[in-house]
C-alpha cells in the first residue's frame, strides 16, 4: 500500500495505538505485585515511626516483624477479631465492601467521613515482651481531601506518644504542613482526655504557654490552615470517642489493670 494512501496512515496509528495499550497493561499487571508491596512497606515505615523505634541496619519489615502485633478490633464491640492475616488486612477495601462497614449517622460523623469498617486494625509494640505503645489508624476531612494516618499512644492509653500522617492532599506550605516534623513533635506527651474521659484534646490559633494548666491539652494548630488544623482535631475526636476506638481501649486498659494486679498479687504471695 502507497504510502501516501490515507487508509495506510490509519491502519499504522491504530496498529501502534493497539501495541503501546497492550504494553501498558502488560506493565501496570507485571508491577502492580511490586507496588502493593512498596505500599506496604510504607505503610510500615510510618507505623514504626510514630512508634518510636529507631532506625537499625535490618530492614523495616524485620524491625516490624520484632516489635509490633497486629490484631484486628471489631469497633462496635471493642473486642479482639481472631485472624491468621491480620496484617494483610486492608481497611480501604472493606470501606468499599457491603457488609463490612456502617454507616454513620450525622451527629456522629464530626470527620466527616460518612462510613466506617466494621473492623479496624490496631498495632501493639512491645519491647522485652511488656507494651509501650497503642498505635491506631486514623482518616478523616481535611480542607481538600481525606487525611490518612496512626495515632500513637502510651500503654495507658491516655497521653500521646506520636502522630503521623502518610496520605492527604492539603495545600503544600499551609495544610500540607501536618507532615512537617516539627509541628508532629508539638503532640509528644499531650493528654487525650478529661478527668471524665473525654476527648478533650484542642488545636488552637492561640499559643497557650507551657504553665497553663490547657497546656496538657492544647496544640498549636497550622498557621493559615484552619479548616486542615480543625479537620485533624474532629478526627482524632471521632477516633478516641465512642464510635471509634474507646470501646476497645476502655476494655484494654482494664484487662490491663487486671493483669497488673495480679502480677503484684503473686510476688507478694497474698
Amino acid at each position: 500500500m502507497s504510502n501516501t494512501k490515507f487508509t495506510k496512515t490509519i491502519i499504522t496509528a491504530l496498529l501502534l495505538s493497539l501495541a503501546c495499550g497492550v504494553f501498558v497493561s502488560f506493565t501496570a499487571i507485571y508491577l502492580r505485585p511490586l507496588q502493593e508491596k512498596n505500599k506496604h512497606t510504607e505503610l510500615q515505615r510510618n507505623i514504626l515511626e510514630v512508634a518510636g523505634l529507631p532506625a537499625t541496619n535490618e530492614s523495616i519489615e524485620a524491625i516490624f516483624n520484632k516489635y509490633i502485633t497486629v490484631r484486628l478490633v471489631d469497633i462496635k464491640t471493642g473486642e479482639f477479631v481472631p485472624s491468621k492475616n491480620a496484617a494483610q488486612y486492608d481497611f480501604r477495601k472493606a470501606l468499599s465492601t457491603p457488609g463490612k462497614y456502617f454507616k454513620l449517622t450525622k451527629k456522629q460523623d464530626i470527620a466527616l467521613i460518612h462510613q466506617i469498617p466494621n473492623v479496624m486494625p490496631i498495632y501493639i509494640i512491645k519491647k522485652d515482651n511488656e507494651i509501650t505503645r497503642l498505635i491506631f489508624p486514623i482518616f478523616g476531612k481535611g480542607l481538600w481531601s481525606t487525611l490518612y494516618g496512626f495515632l500513637a499512644l502510651d500503654k495507658s492509653g491516655q497521653t500521646i506518644e506520636g502522630i503521623t500522617f502518610y496520605e492527604h492532599g492539603e495545600t503544600p506550605g499551609l495544610g500540607g504542613e501536618i507532615t512537617n516534623p516539627r509541628w508532629k513533635n508539638l503532640w509528644h506527651k499531650k493528654q487525650l482526655f478529661n478527668e471524665q474521659g473525654e476527648p478533650i484534646l484542642t488545636l488552637s490559633k492561640i499559643h497557650v504557654s507551657a504553665d497553663s494548666p490547657q497546656a496538657k491539652y492544647t496544640i498549636d494548630s497550622l498557621s493559615g490552615a484552619t479548616m486542615t488544623s480543625r479537620g485533624v482535631e474532629h478526627l482524632v475526636h471521632f477516633w478516641m470517642g465512642e464510635n471509634g476506638y474507646i470501646p476497645f481501649l476502655k476494655k484494654f486498659i482494664h484487662q490491663q489493670t487486671n493483669a497488673t494486679q495480679a502480677a503484684a498479687t503473686n510476688e507478694t504471695g497474698e
